[in-house]
């Protein structure tokens, strides 16, 4: 983890925090996703083979345990088997996406020293692995997750009513790319009836307002480096009528692309 004063120009780290118990092998174990809310960063690490725990709470500032941005303090950690691939918390819980048969943990951080898991999901089908959860999206009482996967539904829409449950059945739930080959949606954006989601090698934009029925809402535009040009969408976010997606070459060649409206 490294915390950035971004109030100076250039922008200075204040603080690397290194977790050192968890390992991959005989390295630290890196970090692969981050959420920040009221002084608490959630942190998420790849799997780990030494140490176990790959879902950490750290206080920066907001939970009274005399941690601060130049001093962070763990205040919990889960173990979830696998790598953290994206973190989302709202209101007393965190949602965790990994790669595991419940590519969705749900975890009560209400208390921030002591966490436990209350939910989950575990989707079906794919074949041998039916797990790799890699993205998610959380709008009102309604969960957004996005799945790696061979040959299946990569893109689900959970009811988050109670998220204290098994998240079944799906509200709907949808095969991106029909053609059989491996897919990921590396990232999801929810604006009012639309859906768009970043694959390996794709925008695309989904109609979701009946979510039993999912449907294509407009061509899908491929992204640089192009097709067949190695790893592609990584990241986006999305400010007014502009979305910004970065994605990265086989080559370490990285991109970002602006997209917006046509006429």
């Amino acid at each position: 983890l490294q915390i950035i004063d971004i109030s100076t120009l250039p922008p200075t780290v204040v603080k690397d925090f290194k977790i050192q118990s968890v390992k991959t092998g005989n390295k630290l174990a890196p970090g692969t996703s981050i959420f920040y809310k009221d002084g608490i960063v959630y942190l998420g690490l790849a799997k780990a083979i030494v140490g176990n725990n790959e879902f950490f709470v750290i206080d920066v500032g907001g939970a009274g345990a005399g941690g601060s941005p130049t001093n962070p303090v763990i205040l919990d950690s889960e173990k979830i088997d696998n790598g953290v691939n994206s973190i989302i918390v709202k209101g007393d819980y965190a949602y965790v996406a990994s790669p595991n048969n419940e590519e969705l943990k749900v975890f009560d951080v209400g208390t921030p020293g002591s966490i436990s898991q209350v939910g989950f999901f575990d989707a079906t089908g794919g074949g041998g692995n039916n797990g790799n959860g890699k993205s998610l999206n959380l709008v009102g009482n309604t969960l957004y997750l996005g799945r790696t996967l061979l040959n299946g539904n990569e893109f689900y829409i959970l009811n988050n009513v109670d998220p204290e449950t098994d998240h079944q059945p799906p509200l709907g739930f949808k095969n991106i790319l029909n053609d059989g080959s491996n897919s990921s949606v590396n990232g999801i954006i929810i604006r009012n009836y639309l859906a768009f989601l970043i694959t390996n090698e794709e925008f695309q934009i989904w109609k979701i307002n009946v979510p039993s029925s999912i449907t294509q809402y407009a061509n899908p535009l491929t992204l640089p480096p192009g097709t067949g040009g190695g790893l592609q969408g990584t990241a986006t976010d999305c400010e007014g009528n502009y979305i910004f997606v970065g994605s990265q070459s086989s080559n370490d060649k990285g991109y970002i692309s602006i997209i917006t409206g046509g006429p």
